[in-house]
């Protein structure tokens, strides 16, 4: 058998020349399935942060039923499954009740305040007009925030009075307020939270509400 000047059979030479070529295959198949894995990875990526930025975008509020004092003095909007009081022409003015269901709804002229509440009163009333008071509520949580570029003040007690009340909310109650002042009116926003027989949970979507779609007076 021939060989060449560097001792290969030219059998070997063509061996030789074959296991190049796989060698050579095999490395390039690595890269582009590496270079494949690597943009799979990076279309993932993007694709989970379109996802996260859609979701942010999102309103939290879609679907909810819009709700305009009848003396423009406020606008919200509130979940499509609460119900509002039905005799509202009852209220006093600027005055709107509200639940999570029929049950947990108050009425006008009555001692049933129900559930939720929001009320607009003209003035720059005393906080005391508003505010938990320590003769009336214990472990009182105060916290001052800003919505729609208004200062309120959210405070979250439980009802302990002092004396006995027989109207009302009962001993062992909480409640959470936001109260603001704005152009000359004074806002309270109240969700109560009953000890005995407890309305439905959905103290999320009443600080959503009127975190995020509460309007005051222009």
């Amino acid at each position: 058998m021939k060989k060449d000047q560097n001792g290969f059979s030219t059998v070997e030479g063509l061996l030789v020349g074959v296991i190049i070529a796989m060698i050579t295959g095999v490395g390039y198949f690595v890269y582009k399935a590496d270079q494949s894995s690597n943009k799979q990875q990076a279309d993932s990526s993007v694709s989970q942060q379109e996802k996260s930025t859609n979701d942010q975008a999102k309103d939290p509020t879609e679907g909810w039923k819009s709700y305009k004092d009848k003396d423009g003095l406020f606008s919200l909007k509130y979940p499509s499954s609460w119900t509002i009081a039905e005799n509202l022409d009852m209220c006093d003015p600027g005055l709107v009740l509200l639940g999570a269901n029929k049950e947990s709804t108050g009425a006008c002229q009555s001692d049933n305040g129900g559930q939720i509440s929001v009320e607009a009163r003209k003035g720059d009333l005393l906080r005391s007009d508003y505010e938990l008071l320590p003769e009336y509520y214990s472990d009182i949580k105060t916290e001052s925030i800003t919505i729609n570029g208004v200062a309120s003040m959210k405070q979250l007690g439980t009802f302990s009075p002092n004396e006995e009340v027989f109207l009302g909310p009962k001993k062992g109650d909480k409640k959470l307020i936001y109260i603001f002042q704005d152009g000359g009116y004074t806002y309270a926003a109240s969700y109560y939270i009953k000890k005995d027989n407890p309305y439905p949970d959905v103290q999320s979507d009443f600080e959503l509400m009127i975190t995020k779609t509460l309007k005051f007076k222009e």
